[in-house]
């Protein structure tokens, strides 16, 4: 192209002369709202002024453009949060921090006393290490938030680290066109907030306390609020909720650890609802807990107000002497999904999933689906107790150790219609369905039975040289127990003396608690006689279920919960059974052996 070739016009299109008026707008508008600045070009003949901008007029760099330190200051026109920093907060550990950061909360408090909806009530904690040694008191108003992660170290020994509560001289109302205590309505902590306690105490050290010890009045009520990201651990009560105009609460991916891992000596609780002396005033509605952990306690709920309605998303509870323990009635446990491991470890007869001691008001429990690995022993247990539902069930640990009501339900439990999805939906094994045959020997009188002599309920044969006596000694839940003597080579069977009627969709199973003086016994259920309709199968048929040797030196039950419905499809159809099981001395010396507990269950 020549120098004197006319350079063609192009056409911008309309978009893009749409797009710089918007630019061209914003601009104007932006500047508009800076009073009356002026600009001038750096490369003008006059004197730059850096500073010129707080007279109103700015320079521009090189670039043509505002440098950043010649515009206006417009923090006035936002409210930002208020950083749980400065003097007195030592994030390395090293100090208490406890009154510093008690003074920034009490005064977003005032402010929010004070100007109500203009005040910013956000807290932010950044992530360090602070330690304690007084109980930081939170109103509902005042929100945390953690910046990365913050871990709370308790040095106050007995007491409360943290405790969120409405306050005695707060307003009945914060905002008066509001009615309904909408404020509450937030997350008051958020963030991996960890509160961890280092200092001993005499059983009363709380992590997290939520609610008012006592009635501050009509208005002053905790409620309709979330907590997220939090983890507590090694205080005697991790979380206590409290039981004064406190309801509506969701808990989110919170963990809660008393011990920080497996201890057979620990007593404390991870949550524990209400006080005993203090009943329930309007609370208790609708607590909700979802992805939590609550490990390594004696309990993992305590329940000591009446009318508490508490729900447990697919939550983990692993490591505990008992799930629950009622000690109040009229409430609601609600488990959806989750978790159930490693439940009474210590094999006692006081600890279970399902634990409740309530005098007055049946408490309603509820599993939706959730799995169980427990231990083959009474797992729910207690008086005016209704639990339904669905769980997968299954045996775990130490299979053979012998207990007294090894079937998972007592006998004082008003009503359990709990289904085990993991064996077709079947109902589990209360007392009731297991009082069969006479299973600890109360119908007996103590003494020695003469030779060809039989039970009250069993028949017994094949006695060889062997002798059988009703003893006083049974196992530790009661009752009495048979106590055979075997020559070497000698056996003896005992065979029910009716047979036992089968409800419609049940599965049966036995074993027989046993307690050797040497090794070497074999203990068998050898058999189970079932008699069905006479048109799927023949009368009578024989379903080997166990036979296993016995340990010697203390109660052990071989081969809990042994399922009919594996060894045999005509059991599972079967109508009624008649049990059979033997005891035998293999060994070349005399044995004695201890027949504890029968167990033929659903």
């Amino acid at each position: 192209m020549s120098g004197t070739d006319e350079i063609p016009k192009l056409e911008i299109p309309a978009a893009v002369r749409r797009r710089r008026l918007l630019t061209f707008g914003a601009l104007f508008t932006g500047f508009s709202a800076i009073s009356s600045l002026k600009f001038h070009d750096s490369n003008d003949s006059s004197e730059a002024n850096p500073s010129a901008a707080a007279t109103g007029v700015a320079t521009l760099d090189s670039n043509r453009k505002v440098p950043l330190g010649q515009l206006p200051d417009l923090s006035s026109m936002f409210v930002s949060a208020t950083v749980l920093s400065g003097p007195g907060i030592d994030p390395t550990g090293r100090a208490d921090s406890a009154a510093a950061i008690q003074r920034k909360i009490d005064a977003v408090r005032d402010a929010v006393r004070e100007t109500g909806l203009a005040t910013n009530n956000v807290l932010v904690l950044p992530g360090g290490h602070y330690q304690i040694e007084k109980t930081i008191v939170q109103p509902p108003y005042v929100h945390i938030v953690i910046q990365g992660t913050a871990i709370v170290e308790w040095k106050g020994g007995n007491g409360t680290c943290w405790h969120i509560t409405p306050l005695p001289d707060d307003p009945a109302n914060l905002y008066a066109p509001l009615e309904k205590n909408q404020w509450n309505n937030h997350t008051l902590i958020d963030g991996n907030l960890i509160l961890h306690n280092t200092s001993t105490s005499d059983g009363t050290s709380v992590g997290l306390e939520l609610g008012s010890r006592s009635d501050l009045g009509a208005g002053r009520l905790l409620k309709g609020y979330s907590i997220r990201g939090v983890s507590i651990q090694r205080f005697d009560t991790l979380k206590k909720m409290n039981t004064y105009n406190h309801y509506l609460g969701r808990f989110e991916n919170c963990l809660f650890e008393v011990a920080g891992g497996y201890n057979a000596t620990v007593t404390g609780a991870c949550l524990r609802v209400g006080d005993p002396e203090n009943g329930n005033f309007n609370s208790g509605e609708n607590f909700e807990y979802a992805h939590c952990i609550f490990a390594s306690a004696k309990q993992a709920i305590v329940v000591d107000a009446p009318g508490w309605d508490l729900s447990f998303n697919n939550c983990s509870f692993d490591y505990l002497a008992t799930v629950a323990k009622l000690n109040k009635g009229y409430g609601r446990l609600a488990f959806q999904g989750g978790h159930i491991e490693a439940i009474n470890v210590e094999q006692t007869e006081t600890n279970g999933v399902l634990v409740s001691e309530v005098a007055e008001g049946t408490s309603n429990v509820n599993f939706d689906a959730t799995t169980m690995l427990v231990q083959p022993r009474s797992a729910i247990r207690g008086r005016n107790l209704v639990v339904t539902g669905s769980a997968y069930l299954r045996p775990a640990g130490d299979n053979n150790t012998a207990f007294p009501g090894s079937f998972l339900v007592t006998e004082e439990v008003t009503a359990c219609t709990l289904k085990n999805l993991e064996i077709s939906n079947r109902r589990i094994v209360s007392a009731m369905d297991n009082r069969l045959v006479d299973p600890y020997f109360e119908d007996e009188e103590i003494g020695v039975l003469q030779v060809g002599a039989s039970l009250v309920n069993w028949e017994i044969s094949n006695w060889g040289v062997s002798t059988v006596e009703v003893s006083s000694e049974g196992l530790s839940g009661g009752g009495r127990s048979v106590k055979v003597v075997l020559l070497a080579g000698s056996s003896v069977v005992f065979q029910a003396k009716d047979v036992v009627p089968l409800r419609s969709g049940w599965e049966r199973s036995g074993t027989i608690c046993l307690r050797a003086d040497f090794e070497g016994v074999r203990a068998s259920v050898s058999a189970i006689y079932l008699r069905g309709n006479g048109q799927e199968f023949s009368p009578e048929e024989e379903v080997s279920l166990l036979a296993e040797h016995l340990p010697a030196g203390s109660w052990r039950m071989p081969s809990v919960m042994q399922q009919v419905a594996p060894h045999s499809n005509h059991a599972a159809r079967a109508v009624s059974v008649k049990p059979i099981f033997a005891i035998s001395n293999p060994t070349n010396r005399t044995i004695s052996a201890y027949i504890g507990y029968l167990y033929f269950g659903e």
